[in-house]
């Protein structure tokens, strides 16, 4: 809270994003839809935090529908189409190695090649993104645009067939730098939730454990489904499975995350006066940001080029085992979901071991380790 005079020199109180928030909160009613474990409302009665779990989920469900299924049944489209044996020849036991290219590639690159576009296209536009929620008033309005285009572009691959798989793939693209834009956004609301660092430190942890929990529900009731149908074994109609469900889960969390719990902020900073434009002031932020620590914080500049290092080949991990699944192991859409799923079972313990011993320990540098 920041107190400032007017022109009559009387006190006038000036409150931060934060309390201006959990002021309006306080006077506002909770809904009647609002969950609620125990008798006692979720968050403790803290809309945007409740948002922000809602958002992650269905970004959750969205991404391991995507990664999982659909990702899976495009490599063996694409090794079909470039002529590739998809199954091992009668009386053998592996698939042919695949020497064929499609639209210039190998199958097996398919996934790689799309994780390193996705990464340079966020490379480029996402810093301009950050411009636009840090130095206007717009950052909902920018969610709930993301938002609609995440979902918009989630709906086509429902439609994946044999003969569209290409486009279907181009599809992905877009659906998948829109998920990271929103979650850009969305995590732009997380320092503002509360004021009490222990309680955000909670909310932090929850907001880690919730994601994954979402995912292997989620897994488990895709597979469930595909197993009951009959359709396991079919990797089209895994995917499409897959696909209509995260479609119809991410609507449905994103309405309610953006259009029922986050609140409108007003411009976090206001734009340089060295800065002629919002849509380079990203580029020029992060380029100062990044000679001012270098110059002065020496353990944080490592930091950050371990984050950079470790990030991308936790990225590059999961693409790397959908392809070796597929393209090595002959696994079907659905084997590959399995897969995953038992990958995804020992993050939640992890990260609940994590919480317990952070909140222990004083030590930042051990609670890395």
């Amino acid at each position: 809270m920041a107190i400032k005079k007017s022109e009559t020199n009387t006190p006038q109180v000036t409150l931060s994003i934060t309390e201006q928030v959990g002021q309006g909160q306080e006077e506002q009613e909770l809904p009647p839809w609002f969950p609620r474990c125990c008798g006692n409302p979720l968050y403790g009665g803290n809309e945007e935090a409740l948002g922000f779990a809602i958002d992650s989920m269905g970004r959750a469900a969205a991404f391991i529908a995507a990664g999982s299924f659909l990702a899976a049944a495009l490599l063996r489209l694409a090794k079909l189409d470039a002529g590739c044996e998809v199954d091992p020849p009668p009386g053998e036991t592996k698939v042919p190695e695949c020497h064929g290219r499609v639209y210039g590639i190998r199958p097996s690159s398919l996934l790689t090649t799309y994780t390193m576009l996705i990464g340079i296209l966020s490379s480029i536009l996402l810093p301009v993104m950050g411009a636009i929620v840090d130095y206007t008033p717009h950052r909902r309005k920018v969610a709930r645009t993301t938002s609609i285009i995440f979902c918009m572009f989630t709906f086509p691959q429902i439609f994946l067939t044999e003969n569209n798989w290409f486009a279907m793939s181009l599809v992905f693209l877009i659906s998948s730098f829109a998920g990271w834009a929103q979650s850009l956004v969305t995590y732009a609301y997380l320092p503002e939730l509360t004021e009490d660092k222990e309680l955000l430190n909670k909310f932090t942890s929850n907001f880690t454990i919730v994601p994954f929990l979402t995912m292997i529900v989620y897994l488990l009731i895709v597979i469930f489904i595909a197993t009951v149908t009959g359709i396991s074994e079919d990797d089209i109609a895994t995917a499409r499975l897959s696909m209509g469900m995260a479609f119809v889960f991410c609507s449905v969390t994103l309405w309610i995350a953006w259009w029922k719990l986050m609140k409108s902020r007003p411009a976090a900073h206001c734009l340089p006066s060295n800065t002629s434009s919002v849509w380079t002031a990203g580029f020029q932020q992060i380029y100062r940001t990044s000679i001012w620590i270098a110059k002065h914080y020496r353990s944080l500049r490592w930091f950050y080029v371990g984050v950079m290092f470790t990030d991308a080949a936790q990225n590059a991990l999961a693409t790397i085992v959908i392809t070796y699944l597929v393209d090595q192991l002959d696994f079907s859409t659905a084997e590959s979901g399995v897969a995953i799923l038992l990958l995804l079972l020992g993050s939640v313990p992890g990260a609940v071991i994590a919480r317990c011993y952070t909140s222990k320990s004083d030590n930042p540098v051990q609670s890395v380790i």
